[in-house]
């Protein structure tokens, strides 16, 4: 019990910090797409995207398909089906997005609206143990499918965690967007998508 307390402080703390990375490159370029609004459209599309582009390459953003293609030279096992079912996954209609590879080797995606404040988070690592509860705030649920998965959530976002043929994924997604309908069956049908023929 003990082990479990430990393990939801450092699960809750690295929460917080994957979301704070997110939310603060995110607003950042909120912030800045509200000065471009006095621009003529056209060169403040421009000017936007080449600053939100910038805001993330300064944290070793690229695009999701160079990011893509690097994770699979890496990973034998990670295949077309992969990507496809990853890249269909994503609930939302997005502005921008951006993939790269962490210090840990695992894939990272993101995806944003700048518009509607919705952003959307996906981690792939292949499997290193058995999928075990890091906090005593996630549910362990399963898919009408029987994929079993561990669900959290507080009031800025959702968090699921699954297995799927070698590789484990991590996904959030914040509540704030107005167009992002983020809920507990919208994330079972993400995890549908990305393992039907994966």
């Amino acid at each position: 019990m003990a082990n479990l307390k430990k393990e939801t402080i450092y699960f809750t703390k690295e929460i917080d910090a994957m979301l704070k990375k997110s939310l603060t490159l995110f607003l950042i370029a909120l912030c800045f797409s509200i000065n471009v609004n006095t621009f003529p459209a056209q060169a403040g599309i421009s000017t936007f995207d080449s600053s939100i582009q910038k805001q993330y390459e300064e944290v070793g953003y690229t695009t999701t398909k160079k990011a893509l293609t690097e994770f699979k030279n890496k990973n034998e096992k990670f295949n077309d089906n992969n990507i496809k079912n990853i890249d269909n996954a994503v609930p939302i209609d997005f502005t921008h997005k951006f993939g790269r590879i962490t210090k840990r080797a695992e894939l990272e995606l993101e995806y944003v609206n700048v518009r509607t404040k919705s952003l959307f988070n996906i981690k792939v690592s292949s499997v290193q143990s058995s999928l075990k509860q890091r906090s005593s705030n996630e549910r362990l649920m399963s898919t009408k499918e029987e994929i079993k998965f561990y669900a959290f959530e507080n009031e800025k976002m959702h968090l699921i965690r699954f297995q799927h043929n070698g590789w484990e994924y991590e996904i959030l997604a914040n509540k704030k967007g107005s167009d992002n309908d983020a809920n507990l069956n919208t994330l079972k049908q993400v995890i549908n998508s990305i393992t039907s023929q994966a």
